[in-house]
């Protein structure tokens, strides 16, 4: 947020009207749920329904919500008189990416992280050409016009029939346009690499970074180790990583597929498993998927002497040998993963730590 308290927008007011807006924009309003079979068939109908079987979902989009709300209310140089207007822009936002009818909450995150990425800075509010800006300008200026308690009568009715009056596809089409083309100034709002990387590209990270837990998204990237930069050599990678608690691992095997896993503990040789829920394998295979936790078993990390694994129970989701020239990558119940590389038994050509 904003330093400067004329800048600042009210935070409680601000996460009130976040939590409104999810909740509507989910179907799950108060009202809803005296009829809980009508609110079921409701949010079964919706093109994102399948956001929700996903755990903390509801939470997830709520902080991306806020996010985004604090996003445009900083980068557009709000002031408190404009949170009103902010709040809407926010809110179409938030519906439009939902209209992109996305499967995953990390899905939803991504399309946010290239609608940034495909607008500059000062483009990121409603283009104000469209209806909806106008049907927002016109809100404002009732605001305006009334005292605080009236201002929060409106904000709880007018506004939101007034949003409901413009639907996303009145945002022009040239929003989807720029979010759905190519990415060419993606590299000023994802995370720096502070080396270059032999594998990993701004899409490949976009992905990436939509895909880890809030609290470790938007920091600038490290190489830890690297295959190419540091050989393969399994005692140098614990030696290097050793003084970095939370690592990307990622692979590319000999036929193109990369792949990897995300850990938030450190890597270091024990003699059980260890690590946390927040952990996961990836794959760029076909296309990009993230495999979370099951909660079925805790074997999130292995490591020692000749060895690196992560899942298990079935095969190891991800296996690397001592020579860090290749491994296995199977089924595993820790995270429901398929194969991670192009075959089970796989050969890799660079492996880094990021």
């Amino acid at each position: 947020m904003s330093i400067n308290s004329e800048k600042r927008f009210p935070f409680v007011q601000g996460a009130v009207h976040v939590t409104r807006m999810v909740t509507d924009m989910l179907c799950l309003s108060g009202h809803e749920f005296t009829d809980s079979g009508a609110t079921s068939d409701r949010v079964s109908k919706q093109s994102w329904w399948n956001l929700l079987d996903e755990e903390n979902s509801i939470e997830r989009i709520f902080c991306m919500a806020f996010l985004l709300l604090d996003t445009n209310f900083t980068e557009t140089n709000a002031s408190k008189n404009d949170f009103f207007r902010v709040i809407q822009e926010t809110r179409l936002q938030m519906t439009y990416l939902l209209n992109l009818q996305p499967q995953t909450v990390d899905e939803l995150w991504h399309s946010w992280i290239e609608m940034r990425a495909s607008r500059p800075r000062h483009q990121m509010n409603v283009p104000a050409k469209s209806e909806s800006i106008n049907a927002v300008k016109e809100v404002e200026e009732d605001a305006d016009t009334i005292d605080g308690d009236n201002e929060e009568k409106l904000e709880t009715k007018e506004l939101e029939n007034r949003i409901a009056e413009y639907s996303t596809d009145q945002i022009e089409t040239g929003e989807k346009e720029r979010a759905e083309s190519d990415l060419e100034d993606l590299q000023k709002y994802l995370p720096r690499l502070l080396t270059d990387s032999e594998i990993l590209t701004q899409n490949h990270i976009a992905k990436l970074e939509a895909a880890l837990p809030t609290s470790y998204q938007g920091y600038n990237w490290t190489l830890v180790f690297s295959t190419a930069k540091h050989g393969e050599n399994m005692s140098r990678l614990y030696q290097l990583a050793k003084d970095y608690q939370a690592t990307i691992l990622v692979i590319k095997d000999v036929n193109g597929v990369i792949f990897g896993g995300f850990t938030p503990s450190k890597w270091r040789i024990e003699a059980e498993y260890f690590g946390t829920g927040e952990s996961f394998l990836f794959s760029f295979k076909d296309a990009f998927n993230a495999y979370r936790w099951t909660e079925k078993n805790p074997y999130f990390m292995l490591a020692n002497e000749d060895s690196i694994a992560m899942g298990g129970g079935g095969s190891f989701g991800l296996f690397l040998d001592e020579d860090l020239k290749g491994g296995t990558s199977g089924p595993c119940e820790t995270y429901d993963n398929p194969c991670l590389a192009s075959d089970e038994d796989f050969s890799s050509v660079v492996i880094e730590l990021w």
